[in-house]
């Protein structure tokens, strides 16, 4: 199904705007709209440079924010049914405490969630917007509709809930990790197959002392830092952290529609 009338109502405009700005009459859109009658090329291009959007994802053959929110929809309204252990459902609780923010069940109906009705959008989309600024929502969005499955896109948004909740929660100490070990940490792990295999036993002591020393400064410094502890990333520190954020991602323009 295209996405004329989804986007034409996201942007207030009616039938009629939408014709005249098109050169068309409004009961032609509506058949659009409805897929009872199929618009020519220079028409699918007309309209999208009139909504600012590419034709393919006008033509609704692109996955666009409706079918990752609607994926959460799907799984909350499985377990309202059914309750029972689900990956991505976990994701959502785990993250709607973490934030502070109010659970789907106490916000939606039943049958909002069934139907997946306005007001549930608007709560996913409000909640979990942040969603749309991530690497692996964006790559799912160059992707074709029909070779994207909804269990794919469930698992992308749980790998990104996971990755932005550790942003979230990070205390003094994770903080000096990240400074002081995490980059030679890292460089040691992705080359550790190579180092073992084609270096000298000289060359694989330097890497490994190096690394031991790191680790020591991190030592060294956490005798300095307070426990860990949850008062270090409490909802409202969660939510200014997820904040700012989603705002450097804006405003680099790494957002998705």
């Amino acid at each position: 199904m295209n996405r004329i009338k989804e986007i034409r109502k996201k942007k207030g405009l009616s039938l009629q705007q939408v014709a005249d700005a098109v050169g068309l009459g409004n009961n032609t859109i509506s058949r659009y709209e409805t897929g009872k009658r199929e618009p020519k090329l220079e028409t699918w291009k007309k309209l999208a440079d009139f909504f600012g959007v590419s034709v393919p994802y006008l033509q609704g053959l692109t996955i666009d924010r409706y079918d990752v929110l609607k994926v959460l929809n799907r799984a909350y309204y499985d377990f309202f049914k059914y309750p029972k252990p689900k990956s991505l459902v976990n994701c959502i609780n785990d993250f709607i405490e973490l934030v502070g923010i109010s659970a789907p069940k106490s916000s939606l109906s039943e049958a909002d969630l069934k139907k997946f009705s306005d007001k549930a959008f608007n709560y996913w989309n409000e909640n979990f917007d942040f969603l749309f600024v991530c690497d692996r929502i964006e790559y799912l969005f160059d992707l074709p509709r029909l070779r994207v499955s909804n269990e794919e896109i469930e698992r992308q948004v749980i790998w990104t809930i996971e990755e932005i909740e550790i942003k979230l929660t990070s205390t003094k100490i994770s903080e000096a990790f990240d400074n002081i070990v995490d980059s030679t940490l890292d460089n040691y792990y992705e080359n550790r197959e190579k180092l073992v295999r084609f270096n000298t036993k000289k060359k694989i002591e330097e890497y490994t002392v190096l690394l031991f020393a790191v680790l020591q400064n991190f030592l060294d410094e956490m005798k300095n830092l307070p426990e860990n502890s949850k008062e270090q990333y409490t909802p409202q520190i969660a939510r200014t952290r997820l904040n700012k954020f989603v705002d450097e991602r804006k405003k680099n323009q790494l957002y998705c529609i």
